[in-house]
């Protein structure tokens, strides 16, 4: 893309790494970002952080604002290997901290950025309201916040509330702290650095890595450990439904404001079904394509890329029935607004809670109360 606006204080940011196929996905995740957020009262850019020894990267070049290339962070994982899904992740996982690199992205003069994985799509307006919220705010995920969570002493929280020290600790032991997929966080030298710090203290054996990162008691990633325990005390919620599964919103009769593609990968050769959710995606990434239907170098090349994953997904979808899970889009999401002028903003300011008195124990704030109790509008370049 070509000339910037002024640049806003807010940016929209992914990380792209290890598999290539993942530009494609970055590319419709942007796309899907501009069409429902640029219409509102915050300006944003859209940024990639991409490592710097991947090929074909100049795609990304012709649908974000910026593209930042940087060394990836190694670091050894120290969290439990999840059952089910550890294949899923052992590619990339000692690579997952070159997300810190979003902190440094104050050089280009962002104060806060929303750092959306790759794998997510947005569909829904409502998603506009994150840009509004204050950082650091993110997903919590104990069980009281879960679309599918069980029964819990814990309170569910709504899109605002300050996150109390005891749902954070659940959350770390029991899944993923801070979920990854969707977080708004402050830019700033000083959270890069203090973050590697403290991955320094585990020294790791490996070289080229900065140390060791994760609990062995939590299931929680690297990435979403540090980052949880790092802003401890300040975290404010944002409800599931702003990333979440498709099939598990629609089952639990909740609309998904932005969908994430947890495991299988529409644009993936690996990934041997066609799920619902994937017709949507192919629906935004034509329409990223006819919009990118330019002569420039960048825009040649993100056609290419983005062309033969739409084609990976409609061959699949040809050779596979869709499975699911199939409710119909639209039901309301629980409890939350469908007014598109309720930002997030007025959602924080009308959580007024008296919290317990905190005590710091082992690295993370504790409360004495174990019961306890997100529209803006692309800078886009022209």
């Amino acid at each position: 893309m070509s000339s910037l606006r002024p640049t806003p204080g807010v940016c929209v940011a992914t990380l792209v790494m290890g598999d290539s196929s993942y530009i494609a996905g970055a590319m419709v995740m942007a796309y899907s970002v501009r069409k429902h957020c640029a219409g509102g009262s915050v300006p944003f850019h859209t940024v990639c952080i991409v490592d710097k020894n991947m090929t074909d990267t100049e795609a990304l070049d012709c649908v974000f604002d910026h593209v930042v290339r940087v060394e990836p962070i190694l670091a050894e994982p120290m969290g439990k290997r999840w059952k089910r899904y550890g294949a899923h992740y052992d590619s990339w996982i000692d690579a997952c901290l070159t997300k810190l690199h979003v902190f440094n992205l104050y050089k280009l003069g962002y104060q806060k950025v929303v750092l959306v994985d790759a794998d997510v799509l947005v569909v829904d307006d409502h998603f506009a309201s994150v840009l509004s919220a204050p950082a650091p705010s993110g997903i919590c995920s104990d069980e009281p916040n879960k679309l599918d969570g069980k029964p819990s002493h814990l309170r569910p929280l709504k899109t605002g509330d300050k996150v109390p020290a005891a749902s954070l600790r659940s959350a770390l032991a029991i899944s993923y702290g801070m979920r990854g997929c969707l977080m708004v966080l402050p830019t700033g030298a000083r959270h890069f650095q203090q973050c590697l710090d403290r991955v320094a203290k585990e020294k790791s054996e490996k070289e080229g890595y900065v140390g060791k990162c994760g609990d062995p008691k939590c299931n929680a990633g690297p990435d979403e450990w540090l980052l949880s325990i790092h802003f401890k005390d300040q975290w404010r919620h944002l409800e599931e439904a702003f990333c979440c599964r498709y099939w598990h919103a629609q089952t639990r009769g909740v609309t998904p404001i932005a969908i994430h593609f947890v495991t299988d990968k529409p644009w993936s050769r690996t990934s041997k079904k066609h799920w619902p959710d994937f017709d949507i995606w192919l629906k935004y990434a034509h329409a990223c394509l006819r919009d990118i239907q330019k002569e420039d170098q960048a825009s040649r090349s993100g056609c290419k890329m983005l062309g033969a994953a739409i084609e990976v997904c409609e061959e699949r979808r040809l050779r596979s029935a869709p499975k699911m899970r199939g409710t119909p889009v639209g039901r309301p999401v629980r409890d939350m607004s469908r007014n598109k002028s309720d930002g997030v903003d007025c959602r924080f300011e009308s959580r007024k809670h008296t919290e317990a008195p905190l005590v710091v124990s082992g690295g993370l704030t504790r409360s004495t109360d174990t019961t306890g109790p997100a529209k803006g509008n692309s800078a886009k370049k022209t």
